[in-house]
């Protein structure tokens, strides 16, 4: 279970049960009574790695809703994107198109 959250699971208890096939209730039942796989559990999700493993799933992902058009992937983008000055300026364009360049995404002004 300790080798489940620390390489396979990011950190995340939930998975981890699910990839070693126990319950959620029994892995908290040997934490309650094992308090050396508790500490070792704490250690596991505590890794600083999950953090950064997650951020590159999520980004991942997210390159793949974009290229795929999905519009709330790209509403969600936008929606967080600092346009300020973006709008109607080609500077702003070739700003922008760098950034989405930098994400994997093909950048293509319309005539």
């Amino acid at each position: 279970m300790i080798e489940a959250v620390n390489d396979r699971a990011h950190g995340m208890v939930t998975l981890a049960c699910e990839l070693v096939g126990i319950s959620r209730a029994v892995h908290y039942k040997w934490a309650e009574t094992d308090k050396v796989y508790a500490e070792r559990i704490e250690e596991a999700k505590a890794n600083p790695r999950h953090n950064e493993e997650l951020v590159e799933l999520a980004i991942a992902g997210l390159i793949k809703n974009l290229k795929g058009g999905n519009p709330k992937a790209v509403q969600d983008v936008l929606s967080n994107f600092n346009t300020a000055g973006y709008s109607n300026s080609k500077k702003g364009a070739e700003e922008a198109s760098q950034v989405f360049i930098g994400f994997g995404l093909d950048f293509e002004e319309e005539d």
